[in-house]
């Protein structure tokens, strides 16, 4: 711990001499639950006497797992992340890890699914300010997280962090999701035509299918107005899920140029595969994603996904 912590302080100058350049992270970090149990919502499973036995201990145990990760990505500036109960365990990973000296503030799911998870936002507020931030409504279970901000050059960015509804319900649910989102999309360009959209999230489905390649309109990851589905640009070996024997890219990240034309530069995009992420289960062939649970036994792992990392240039944008 005492090695994370120096290279955290090491890399707060870094950081900041890069005015313009923000760093972006996406990931589904697989059920991050307080085991208090809340009445209105299902998530009986994640309490001490639930099927997860989900304890204190447990739940501290997955918030600095999650340190490990953002902090091993070199602290984003920025970090989009899916499966979260409410305020609790964002203050936990905030200020009861290192990450509390660089300053990180958070926006906690307010609308969420029966269980009580959706998406939420952690930032460093002296790399980005959040000038305003809302839950569009919607029909759907885990709804979006808007967050519009300036960095401190005045740079402007809009973030949308999307959960789309599992694989184990129909397609017709995510291709309403997608047009949900079209719809945002489409809000954020009137609303503020001069700042660059991103958008993360776990999808819940490929490029190559309907909600992402016709109802988005990112056929071969490119729109007519710019728009690019950045998995474009992964390596043919990077996957982000890994599901009984077949890995797949679920998680997706697209970027929007704003209303007047401009488009932020990507510096960089990857899935993160650091080794610690994997593990090789004995029941099972070959390499895979290390998660806090393998069905309901506890294997004191990360996620059953890996994140994103994302890097943008909004100071020389693309016209």
């Amino acid at each position: 711990m005492k090695i994370i912590v120096a290279i955290l302080l090491l890399l707060v100058p870094l950081t900041a001499a890069a005015q313009d350049t923000l760093t972006l992270a996406w990931w589904n970090v697989e059920n991050y639950f307080d085991p208090t149990d809340d009445p209105s919502k299902a998530d009986d499973d994640f309490t001490p006497s639930g099927a997860y036995h989900w304890t204190r201990h447990k739940m501290a145990a997955k918030r600095d797992s999650i340190f490990k990760v953002v902090a091993a990505m070199g602290c984003p500036d920025v970090v989009g992340l899916a499966e979260i109960e409410g305020a609790e365990p964002l203050r936990e990973l905030c200020l009861g890890t290192p990450l509390r000296k660089l300053g990180y503030s958070y926006l906690a799911p307010t609308l969420t699914d029966r269980r009580g998870i959706g998406c939420a936002l952690v930032y460093r507020a002296s790399r980005l300010a959040i000038d305003t931030a809302y839950e569009p409504p919607s029909p759907l279970p885990r709804p979006m997280i808007v967050a519009v901000g300036h960095t401190t050059s005045g740079n402007s960015l809009a973030i949308v962090l999307c959960h789309w509804p599992s694989r184990r319900n129909d397609d017709s649910l995510r291709l309403q999701a997608a047009k949900l989102l079209n719809a945002e999309v489409d809000n954020l360009r009137c609303t503020h035509p001069a700042t660059t959209i991103v958008v993360m999230g776990d999808l819940n489905c490929e490029a190559t299918e309907r909600p992402i390649a016709d109802i988005l309109g990112l056929h071969n990851g490119q729109r007519a107005d710019g728009a690019e589905l950045l998995t474009q640009r992964l390596p043919s070996d990077q996957h982000s899920y890994y599901y009984r024997g077949y890995w797949s890219t679920l998680d997706h990240a697209i970027l929007y140029p704003s209303a007047n034309g401009n488009k932020a530069q990507i510096a960089d995009y990857q899935v993160f595969r650091p080794s610690f992420l994997f593990t090789e289960y004995p029941t099972r062939a070959g390499r895979q994603i290390f998660r806090t649970h393998y069905g309901r036994k506890y294997r004191g792992g990360f996620s059953d996904h890996l994140p994103l990392r994302l890097t943008l240039d909004l100071a020389n944008p693309k016209q």
